[in-house]
C-alpha cells in the first residue's frame, strides 16, 4: 500500500512514475498494480467524476423520450459549464457526448447509465495519463517503432480493464470518489530493483 508521502503527490507526478516503470522494462501486467493507484489517486484528488450524475440524467431522459437530441447536447454544454474545466469533468461529460454519438447511429442509452459513463471516462483517464503518451513519448526510447507501441498499447487495455471496470464501479455509487481506494493487486510484485535492473530495448 502506497504510504503517506503517495498521497501528497500530484497525478502527474504519479503518472510520471508509472511512465519511468514503462521505460525500465515493466511489462503490462506489472503495470497494472501502478496504474490503478494512480487512477484511483487522479480521482480522488480531481473529486471524482463531476457532473457524472448529471450527464447520467441527461442520457437518461433520451432514453425515455423526454430530451432530443438537439436538447441533450444542450444541456451538456451547460452542464460543462456548471462544473467547471477539469480534465475528469471534461472526460465524463465527453463520454456523454460519446453516447449521444453513438445513439445518433442507432444504438442505445445504455441501462445503467452512471455505471456506462464512470467506465468511459476511468478508461479516457487512463488514456489520457498514459497510454495515449505511448505513441508521443516513448517510441524511440522503449519501442523501436510505432507497431510496437500499438501492441503494448493494446496489452495494457486488456491488462487494466478489470480494474478500470472495478474503480467505475465505486465511482458511479461514488461519484465524489472521497473515499475510494484502488483495488487489491492481482499479480505478484516486482521490487523496484528488479524492475530497474531489466535491459531497456535498443530505440
Amino acid at each position: 500500500m502506497p504510504d503517506g508521502d503517495y498521497y501528497r503527490r500530484t497525478p502527474r507526478q504519479v503518472w510520471k512514475s508509472v511512465h519511468r516503470m514503462v521505460l525500465a522494462g515493466a511489462p503490462p501486467e506489472e503495470l497494472a498494480g501502478p496504474a490503478r493507484r494512480a487512477l484511483a489517486h487522479t480521482l480522488r484528488r480531481g473529486g471524482g467524476l463531476p457532473g457524472l450524475v448529471e450527464a447520467a440524467d441527461i442520457l437518461d431522459a433520451v432514453a425515455s423520450g423526454q430530451k432530443g437530441m438537439r436538447r441533450a447536447l444542450a444541456d451538456l454544454q451547460s452542464l460543462e459549464q456548471a462544473v467547471g474545466w477539469s480534465t475528469n469533468a471534461t472526460l465524463a461529460i465527453e463520454a456523454a457526448r460519446g453516447v449521444l454519438a453513438e445513439v445518433s447511429f442507432g444504438a442505445g442509452v445504455p441501462g445503467d447509465a452512471q455505471l456506462a459513463l464512470a467506465e468511459r471516462a476511468c478508461s479516457a483517464l487512463v488514456d489520457h495519463h498514459l497510454l495515449g503518451l505511448a505513441q508521443l513519448n516513448f517510441v524511440g526510447q522503449y519501442f523501436r517503432n510505432f507497431s510496437e507501441a500499438r501492441q503494448w498499447e493494446e496489452g495494457c487495455r486488456i491488462e487494466f480493464e478489470p480494474d478500470i471496470r472495478r474503480i467505475a464501479a465505486v465511482v458511479a455509487r461514488q461519484p465524489s470518489a472521497q473515499k475510494l481506494r484502488a483495488p487489491a493487486r492481482r499479480t505478484p510484485r516486482r521490487s523496484t530493483a528488479d524492475l530497474l535492473h531489466q535491459p531497456v530495448p535498443a530505440g
